[in-house]
Formats: structure tokens, sequence, C-alpha cells
């Protein structure tokens, strides 16, 4: 946050000013002689008056003259190359506006083209995953095994209008047999072809061609048959019989089909429930790995039957259909969703923008520079748009909240500019526009370059971050920083030389080709015009804040409320939680939100914080094998339990599953016994099942002591034997070497979670189910898997990133400040100050409601560099003031008070819309970044100043030395320093002849010949 006002403080030009007196460097400590005093009276025109606020205290008003320490040389020598590269290129600038405002709109134009070139990213798993993590390499696996896990979609079904009415009844079990008949009736085209849900494009068969689709569904109890629900005398009898099995062979999950029971206390018999829940699979024929890949057959069907099955009515029952179609489709929505947001901000920005460059007088207003403004932030918005696309980068709905972000810093630099602009006017009324536009460059310099870096340094170090989206985000938004700087720099300053050529015309603001009649103090409504009288916000932020907290009572209350801040802040970050759900990224209001408001409800184990599915897969690490496309049926998914293999590696035989009995047990124990596997349901393993089997089997007898297979060719038998008939469920859980049936590729297990109830749970349920399947089965280098695992990893990786982004960012913005405060210990306090913000917005995020996440984090990471700002020019200030600490602190606010105001509420503006914003990641930004306005500011306007009441360090040496020179006591000592015996050009001469003002001195300045000169005004 640069502030207006603030930067007057880092001039180079002199002035009559109080504080802009401050800003003369001596470079000796020479003794005066009279004719430098002289010199310097003739071409200062004598000593400045007493500053208005009166003199400093007798205790402050001598101080033995102290050599500069290398940090304040450093921070001169810096100052020295901004002051020399900004005066040189504001020259360049004033004299030639026309060419860099075309060259300038031109570059911008160029630039913008690329976004023709932008790819919108909204898949969920290419944005918040680490790409590459151990469950892309997991899932590569699978999906060459396997074949690509089958898609599901869900119907829930509550009574009518939700009244919590009981759906065990005939009509409503027939009402969802009607919305079964509709979905499997729907016809979708692709490609010039006709299909249903019966279509073997569409269906999922997981015991093969010829089998039933899977579906499963409380209905099941009843074959899918209209009849049989009709003839049931008592369906609760029905529905409450363990041994119906579903079309594979299995019980029928009632938890899962069946939700809002109430159960029989005696017999634990489900004596009612008001949902259902009917999931059917189908297939995912996509043509590659990964989300972004599509089975375009699938996905047409899905958008067939979402209109329908909406449109669905009946007088028992509501439907609420999910499918994976209809989540990207709400997903994609988000992107333009909430567009029109960047259009009210712009609005509220350019309003209050006319309202602070409105003056009552029809020359000295400018207005149409806050147009010129919008138009600039625009080209800099458009061209990071356009060069991030053209370098490959993703657009994405979290780099979309960008140009909010981008109109407030941008608008921000506007009000230092033109801050600095009406304070060379008051100073110079007579320089040339050249030399005003150098001036007011050389004033607004240090706070433009100050809120471009820390912001630039913060964005930057978001780059580390594996997360794309974060990553993204960061690039885009470091582009976008420089761009604005360079706009603000050249194109706007360009129109501004034009805007002063107008006023120098007396032309009036918005119609420039009229010339006024109005004087210098006619203003408007008869009234008339000064434009040194203070403003309201200058009353309030310069005279009555100071006066209430640097009171003994303010300063008590200031402290006590920043540490129950602090208090609070501690408290809610020690109780924050790190969670995310892929659910948030569906805008509210949409169809789809409503789907997941039902399914939290009805059944909460299906959203995605509930239980996860997980399998643990075992490998076979010596075998050498390559899968191809099951031609025959069009999918990727075996036909059969095999695998098409290569011809091997004679080198190494395969390994032996008969062999691996030992850790195929321990498996299916150690994966039980985890603290994160449920009981219920209970691990489903193949390999248990089948000993299960055997045992009751007429292979009995032949069983070994261990109630295993005797040799290794029986195991392969049984075990053929046992998967094509009781075992048909575990059919595709064996994947075998089409080349030999005794060979075991791969095998898996399945388990289901307990509840996880935020994503740092479930890291910690990933970690612990993984290392239970590495210990149980090492030889065959078992591994837990399951799709949501790609998102985890994400979770796990998003702490230490943020933590290690944050603390780069910190130490390099730490370093920037004590450069350029060149004072360690109010470098120190602005660190603490920006610390405490820090601490205290996480603790926001549990205050809140929110989560620490990788949208959260981005905020933490833009907190850094907007919110040093705040504190640090309150810092800067008070170092340039001279007095006692209290005057200095009050001087201090007086002076910048108004514009660190200024600067925040800008930034509030710019993301006040977001208020309105139906995404989730606006919403976010609308929260964070309204608290590190409010915290900032308060940090900044009041915490600190009472801190440095108290406890602040000496003034710099030149701000003593200024304030002797207000008293006459250093003229001439200063005049040595700025006033040497040769200087180039306009300023040669020992009478300075040629220097008819005070601007002309900036000239010297920016010469390369006259170095002493510029070093005269640094820091």
């Amino acid at each position: 946050m640069a502030s207006s006002r603030a930067f007057s403080l880092y001039s180079s030009i002199p002035s009559a000013d109080a504080n802009h007196s401050s800003r003369i460097h001596p470079l000796t400590d020479d003794p005066p002689s009279a004719s430098k005093q002289k010199r310097f009276d003739t071409c200062f025109g004598g000593p400045p008056d007493t500053p208005p606020d009166g003199p400093p205290s007798a205790s402050k008003q001598k101080h033995p003259p102290r050599r500069r320490s290398i940090l304040r040389r450093m921070g001169a020598a810096v100052d020295f190359g901004i002051n020399y590269v900004f005066s040189g290129l504001a020259r360049v600038v004033a004299t030639h506006p026309i060419a860099v405002l075309a060259l300038m709109i031109g570059l911008g134009v160029l630039m913008a083209c690329g976004v023709f070139k932008m790819t919108v990213e909204t898949n969920i798993e290419e944005l918040y995953t680490p790409q590459g993590n151990i469950a892309f390499q997991n899932r590569d696996y699978v999906d060459s095994l396997y074949g690509y896990e089958a898609l599901d979609v869900k119907v829930f079904v509550v009574s009518k209008g939700n009244t919590n009415r009981t759906l065990l009844t005939k009509p409503a079990l027939l009402a969802l047999l009607d919305v079964y008949e509709l979905i499997t009736s729907v016809n979708a085209t692709y490609n010039g072809s006709t299909f249903n849900y019966a279509d073997p494009r569409i269906c999922y068969r997981p015991g093969g061609q010829n089998t039933p689709c899977q579906v499963v569904s409380v209905l099941d109890y009843w074959g899918y048959s209209r009849a049989a629900i009709q003839r049931d005398k008592d369906i609760m009898t029905t529905l409450n019989n363990p041994f119906v099995l579903t079309r594979y062979g299995q019980p029928v999950p009632q938890d899962w089909v069946v939700g809002v029971q109430t159960k029989d206390p005696e017999t634990g018999e489900i004596a009612e429930a008001k949902a259902f829940l009917l999931t059917m699979f189908v297939q995912n024929n996509k043509g590659c790995s990964g989300s972004s890949c599509k089975d375009y057959y699938v996905d047409e069907w899905q958008k067939a039957i979402d209109a329908p099955v909406r449109a669905f009515s009946s007088d028992e029952i509501d439907v609420y259909l999910l499918s994976y179609w209809g989540q990207q489709a709400a997903s994609d929505s988000a992107i333009t969703a909430d567009v029109n947001l960047y259009f009210a901000s712009a609005f509220l920005l350019l309003a209050y923008s006319l309202l602070i460059l409105f003056r009552r007088h029809p020359v000295h207003s400018h207005c149409y520079l806050a147009l010129v403004n919008m138009a600039s932030i625009t080209l800099a918005v458009l061209g990071s748009y356009g060069v991030c696309s053209l370098c490959g980068l993703k657009f994405s709905l979290v780099t979309q909240s960008l140009a909010l972000l981008l109109l407030g810093l941008g608008t921000d630099d506007m009000l230092v500019t033109m801050a600095a602009h009406d304070e060379t006017a008051r100073d110079f009324p007579n320089a040339s526009v050249v030399d005003r536009i150098v001036a007011t460059v050389s004033r607004a310099r240090r706070g433009v370059i100050v809120a471009a870096l820390t912001n630039f340094v913060a964005f930057c170090t978001g780059i580390i971050s594996e997360l794309p989206a974060l990553r993204d985000f960061m690039i885009y938004a470091a582009v976008g920083v420089v761009l604005v700087f360079v706009y603000q720099s050249t194109l706007y300053v360009a129109v501004l030389t034009l805007d002063l050529r107008r006023q120098r015309a007396n032309r009036l603001d918005t119609l420039c080709c009229v010339v006024s009649a109005a004087g210098p103090t006619d203003g408007c409504c008869g009234r008339p015009y000064d434009r040194n009288k203070p403003g309201v916000d200058q009353t309030v932020i310069g005279h009555w804040l100071p006066a209430v907290i640097l009171h003994p009572v303010g300063k008590v209350l200031v402290v006590l409320s920043t540490l129950g801040l602090l208090a609070v802040g501690i408290y809610g970050a020690c109780n924050v939680t790190q969670n995310f759900n892929i659910d948030w990224m569906v805008p509210d209001g949409s169809y789809v939100r409503d789907v997941y408001r039902i399914r939290s409800q009805t059944f909460p184990l299906a959203s995605g914080q509930g239980a996860l599915p997980v399998y643990v897969y075992t490998t076979n690490p010596t075998a050498n094998f390559t899968t191809v496309t099951n031609t025959s049926s069009g999918s990727s998914r075996p036909e059969a339990w095999v695998v098409p293999a290569a011809a091997g590696d004679a080198a190494s035989a395969p390994m032996d599953y008969f062999k691996m009995q030992d850790e195929l047990a321990a498996l299916g124990v150690r994966l039980q016994e985890d603290p994160y596997v449920s009981f219920s349901p209970p691990v489903q393993s193949w390999f248990a099942n089948y000993l299960i089997w055997l045992s009751a089997s007429p292979h009995a007898p032949l069983l070994d002591a261990n109630g295993r297979p005797p040799t290794s060719e029986l195991f392969y038998e049984w075990l053929h034997e046992f998967l094509g008939s009781v075992g048909r469920r575990f059919r595709l859980d064996v994947v075998f070497d089409q080349g030999n049936s005794s060979v075991i590729l791969s095998s898996r297990m399945f388990a289901m979670t307990r509840g996880l109830n935020n994503s740092g749970q479930q890291v910690d349920a990933m970690n612990s189910i993984r290392a239970s399947a590495s210990s149980a089965a090492p030889t065959l280098q078992a591994f837990a898997y399951t799709f949501p695992f790609i998102f985890v990893e994400g979770y796990a990786v998003i702490q230490p990133d943020t933590v290690l982004a944050i603390a780069i960012a910190g130490g390099v913005v730490f370093a920037i400040m004590l450069l350029l405060l060149a004072d360690l210990t109010c470098s120190v306090l602005v660190a603490v100050m920006v610390a405490a913000i820090g601490i205290e917005l996480v603790g926001f995020l549990y205050w809140f409601g929110l989560a620490f996440n990788s949208v959260t984090s981005i905020t933490l990471l833009l907190a850094i560099g907007i919110a040093v700002d705040y504190s640090a020019f309150t810092a800067f200030s008070f170092l340039s003031q001279v007095g006692t600490r209290q005057e200095r602190a009050r001087r201090a606010l007086n002076h910048l008070g108004v514009a660190v105001f200024n600067g925040g509420f800008f930034m509030f503006l710019s993301i006040l819309p977001l208020a309105l914003a139906k995404s989730f990641v606006f919403q976010t930004f609308f929260k964070m970044f309204s608290m590190i306005v409010v915290l900032g500011l308060w940090h900044g306007l009041c915490t600190l100043p009472v801190v440095l009441s108290l406890i602040g360090p000496p003034p710099f040496e030149t701000s003593e030395e200024a304030h002797q020179l207000r008293q006459g006591t250093a003229s001439a000592r200063v005049a040595d320093a700025v006033m040497p015996d040769e200087l180039p050009g306009a300023c040669s001469g020992s009478a300075c002849s040629d220097m008819v003002t005070p601007v002309k001195q900036t000239v010297c300045a920016t010469m390369p010949s006259a170095p002493a000169v510029v070093m005269m005004t640094t820091l």
C-alpha cells in the first residue's frame, strides 16, 4: 500500500515546508562560511519559517553532530539510484508525452493479444494437486492394470417438499422405480450414434459383457421389479432381510441405499428412512489418463439425462441428480458467474478517485485522470493475462480475482503521484511543465517503488509452490504488479504532463478545448478556492486521531486493544484446521450446490468430507508386462481377469503369489487394524474370502495345517475356481498374466476409512494406511490408492509450502525495509507489526469459519506485501521528524495519516463487490482482504505510532540539521553541501544566477556530473 502524501518525504527538491526541509542532507561537517551562507540565501530566499506546529521542545533543539552509519549511507546510495533513474525517466516522458502515450498503448494492445492463446482451466485436479506426486504414479499403475475407474451417477431422493416423511412405502418405492426407468430409457447422441444406458459404451458391467449393469439402490431388495414391489405384503420385513443380495452376490449395503434411518431399539432393524440413494455405475473409456480426459459418450449421456431427471415430478418424492458432467458444468460456470464484480469494483474505485481528484475549480480539477488511471490499469491487467497466456500458464477462477487486486494497487499508485503533484504545485508554482513533472515523480518515486517491490517479492515467493493454482496465480500477479508499475510510471505520467499543459493554458478539466475565464481563486458556486485548505479527512486522521491515541489514556487503550487482538488471533491460530473440499468450488445458488446440501443431510458418508473408499494394491515387481485396450468391449478395463503380457525377462521370473500368502494374510489383518479404517463395512479381502471358501469347499481335506492350498499348482487352480463361482465379485481384484494363468500381476483389497472431518485428518489417514500397507507386505510392494489421494497429496504440501514462502518473503521484505528505512529499530518494529498481522490473520480464519488451504494461503502471502506498507511509511515519517517522541509521532500521523488511510480504503473498495460473490474463492478473498486492510490500518495508524512514541529511535541526522536550518543556525553548513563551487550547466556560478526556481536544482540532480547534489537529497 503506497501512501500518497507520505512520499513527499523522499523529494529531491527542497521547499519551505517544514517537513520538506528535512530532506536536505549535508555531506560534510565543515564549519560554515559567510560566502556560502549568502549563496544559500540567494538561491533559497533565506531560512524557512518556523513550522506551523511550533518549535520542538527545548530538549531536542540541539544535538551533537553524528556521523552517518553504514546503514544510513547504504540507504543514501539506494535513494540516489532510485532518484537518478526516476528523474531521468520522468524527463523523457514529460518531454515526449504523445510519443510515450502511443508507445505504451500499442505495447499494451500487443501484450493483450496474448489472451487469444489463453487456456481456461477448471479441472480441480490440474489446479489444486501437486503434479507428478505419489498418488499420480500410483494411479498410472492402477489404470494400466485395472483400467480407468468406473464413474457413477447418483440420485438422492427425499420426501416431497423434504417434509421428513418416511419413504418406506410402496408409492415412494414405485416412484423411485419410475426415476430408474426414466434414466435407463433416455437416449443420447454423439458422433452420429444414438444410445442409452444399456449400451456397452455406457453401462458398467464388472462381471463381463453378458452380466447386469452395476446399479445399487434399495430396489435391489425387489430386483427392480414393479410387480415384486406391488405384491410384497410387508416391505419392512423384506428391507430388513440380511440374506438379500445384489445382482453381484453381495449383501445390500443398507447404509448406502437408505438414509436418515430410525431403528427399532430392541431389534436393531430399520423402522423408517427418509431418504433413498440410487447409484448407477457407468463406463470410463476416456482416451488418456487424468481427469482432464473425457469419455465423450458418457459425457453426452449424462448431459442427456440431466434435464429429464431434474424435471421429474411426483406426489411422493423429490429427486436430486449428481453427475460428473453436472459438477463440471457448475464449476465452469464459476469462471463467469462473478465476472461483473470486476466492473463493480472498477466503478467504486472510479467514483472515489473522482471524489479525490475533484477540485472546486474548473481548471485545477483532474477528474478525467481517474478514467485514464482505470484505462492504464486495465492495459496492465490485460497485458499480464496476455503475457502469461503466451508463456503457457493456465487461467483459473483464482487468477480471475487478480484483476480486482491490481485495481486497488494501481489506483493507490495514482494517488501517490497526484498527492506529490499537488505538493509541487504549492511549492513550485512557477516551474516549467517538464520540471514540475520531474519534481512530482521525484517525490512519489519511493512510495510507488516500495509498494511495487514488496508486493513483487511476496508474489515471487509463491512461485515455489507445488500447487499449480497457487503458483500460476503468483506468476500472473508478479507480472501484473510490474506492468501496473510500468504503466503508472509512463502512460499515466504522460497524460499528467498533458493535463499540466491544459492547466497552464487555463482550459477546463473535462472540456480541455474550452478556455476558462475563472481566476486562480475563483471556485465553484461563487465561493473562493484555496488549494491549501485541509479537508475533513486531514482534520480527522491528521489531527483528531493522534490527539486521541497519543493521550496517556489513549495509549493504554491502544496497547490493551492490540494485545487483546493478538490474543484472539493466537487462540484462533491454535484452533484453525486445515481443510479443503472440492465441492466448495461450485458456486452458491447453483443446482449442484442444492444437491450437495441434500447429500450432506441424508448420506454424509457419500460427501467428500466423509469416509473415503480405499484400495490397497499388491504388485509383482519381477513381472514384465504391457497393456492394450480390450477391443472386444471398447473398454480399457480387462474383459476377464487377465492382462496381455510381453515375453518377459528371462533373467527374472515373476513372483509366485503362492509364496506370498503370509504377506497377503498380514495385509488384510493390518489393514483392518489401522486406526483410520472402518469396521463397517469391513475390509474386503479376496484372499481372506478365498480361504473361507476353501474351508467349506470339497478341497478342505487337502488344505495344509494353516488352511491353505498345499502346492502352487493347486493354489492357482482353486483360485480360478473360486473367482468363477461364489467369488465372482472379486474377479476384477486379481489380475493374471494373459500368457500364464499361474502368474498374478497384481491384486487389491478394499477398505473404507472412518469418517474424516477435514483435510488434515485425510492426510493423516492417507499416511497411516500407506504405512500399514507397505509394512504388512514389503515384498509385494503394497500401496494404498484412491482417487481422492491425488487431492490429499495437495493438502499435505500446502502447509510447508506456505510456511517456506512466507519465511522467504518476510526475510526479503525485512531486508528491503532495513535498506529503505536505514534504521534497525524501526525495521524490527515494522517486522513485528507485520508478524502480528499475520498471526491475527491466521487466527481470524478460525473466527470466520474458514480453514487453512490453498486459497487462504494465497492471501497470507499477499498480506506480507500489502500490510508492510501501512507500518513502513509511518516509521519513515517518524524518523524524518524532530522533537520528542510524542511530537514526532503526532507529526508523522499529521503528515501521512490521510494517505495511509486512503491507501487502505482504496484496497477495501477494490474487493468490496466480492461480498456479493457466489464462488468460494471470491468469498474467501473478500473476508481475508478485508481483515488485511483493517488489521493493517490499525497497526499502522494506531499501534505503531503509540509504540514509537514510547520507544522510538532518534531521527535521521539530517532531520535534526534541517531543524537547525529552520532556526537559522545551520544554513551556511547546508549551503556548503548543496552549493559546491562548480555546478554543471545552469547551476554553475557562485551566485547561482540561473537557478530561478528551486526546481532547477532537481535538473542538476538528474545530471550524471552532479552526484553530490543528488546525494544531498538522499536518505
